[in-house]
């Protein structure tokens, strides 16, 4: 990375997210940063879509600088790069979310996808932050003891911590386990990072969406 940005390039910006009915989270959100800040261009696309032309050619006559997209998988970030270089447009900034941390992009965008920058609340949990991060060493040891020659991705990294985040509960719960108690010792938990493994962060549910049992 190592280059400076535009002035404007965060005020003249687009966002391009995800929206399939069934993962609204991140793209919701991404979608209110853009219009806070006042970004031209913003639209949800399908994940069936395979074509993002159109929407290069209308952000460049828009004056876009800064691109920014979410819960993209690698192939849609690639085909995303490969348009923007076949029309031979290239923002001042360019930023993706955490699932650009694989290294099969440079594989199918090249340099295409040379500079972006990668929004990333995790360690580098393919292998990279091992040393500086033991829960990172443990985790890939087992995935290699579970299925040998896998590459963790951003869904092992999640399961691997959503395992971590049910053990902390169960333990909490104590030897009597219920639903409704793991359920409860769920609520407890103020703060979790996965023993390193992600950014700290309160995980707990709103206050608004009480704790079911059956």
């Amino acid at each position: 990375m190592g280059r400076s940005l535009e002035a404007d390039s965060l005020e003249r910006g687009a966002f391009v997210g995800l929206r399939d009915g069934g993962h609204p989270g991140h793209s919701e959100v991404g979608w209110l940063a853009a219009e806070s800040v006042g970004w031209h261009y913003q639209r949800g696309y399908q994940p069936t879509e395979t074509d993002f032309t159109a929407d290069v050619i209308r952000i460049r006559q828009a004056g876009v600088k800064g691109f920014y997209t979410t819960s993209a998988d690698p192939k849609t970030l690639a085909r995303l790069f490969n348009a923007m270089k076949q029309q031979n447009f290239r923002p001042a900034f360019m930023g993706i979310g955490a699932s650009g941390y694989d290294p099969s992009i440079i594989t199918l965008a090249g340099a295409a996808a040379e500079g972006v920058y990668v929004d990333q609340q995790l360690a580098l949990y393919a292998g990279g932050d091992a040393a500086a991060v033991p829960e990172v060493g443990l985790m890939n040891q087992w995935v290699q003891k579970v299925k040998p020659g896998w590459t963790p991705d951003l869904y092992t990294a999640f399961a691997w911590a959503s395992g971590r985040m049910l053990v902390q509960a169960l333990q909490a719960a104590g030897p009597h386990l219920t639903r409704k108690g793991v359920l409860a010792a769920l609520q407890k938990i103020d703060q979790f990072d996965g023993n390193g493994l992600l950014a700290p962060a309160v995980p707990r549910r709103s206050a608004s969406r009480p704790v079911t049992s059956s």
